[in-house]
């Protein structure tokens, strides 16, 4: 099994078994995560850089969403470019406001080199982005209409 696509399946490994001081171990210090790297199709996504940034972020991403499960479709080597692992995965998420389901198949794009991972860009379809941000639309005007209407609330003092 070429080294890049096992580096991969150890990164996998340690996260189902929750242990990120691996997880780290086994990527560069500024590992960078980019979430929708398909700009010309869904707009542009987010860039995250080191582990400390990436936990924060998917804990904001975890405020909202919570993970039913998910399970790797495929995993390759990319032919042209032994450092390029991709991973097919599907995904069930639950809106945590609403209790919508959410159920699809993101790629993630894992670069390995010198035997550490230095990058992830995972890519979910244009259908799937737009619900992630139909979600966050829906949930900011929701705050702004609380907020509109704690305004007019008389002060309980």
């Amino acid at each position: 099994m070429p080294d890049a696509l096992q580096h991969v399946l150890e990164i996998f490994a340690a996260r189902r078994a929750g242990d990120m001081v691996k997880v780290c171990a086994l990527s560069a210090e500024a590992f960078t995560f980019t979430f929708n790297a398909n700009p010309e199709k869904v707009g542009p996504g987010t860039t995250v850089v080191g582990w400390v940034a990436i936990g924060q972020h998917l804990a904001r991403v975890a405020e909202h969403w919570e993970q039913l499960n998910s399970r790797i479709e495929s995993i390759t080597i990319d032919p042209n470019n032994a450092q390029r692992v991709i991973v097919q995965i599907r995904f069930k998420l639950l809106h945590r406001d609403s209790r919508d389901v959410l159920e699809g198949v993101k790629r993630q794009e894992w670069y390995v080199r010198d035997g550490i991972a230095t990058r992830m860009d995972e890519i979910f379809d244009a259908g799937t982005v737009h619900a992630f941000q139909g979600y966050a639309t829906a949930r900011a005007a929701a705050k702004r209409i609380d907020e509109q209407t704690a305004s007019r609330l008389p002060d309980a003092s």
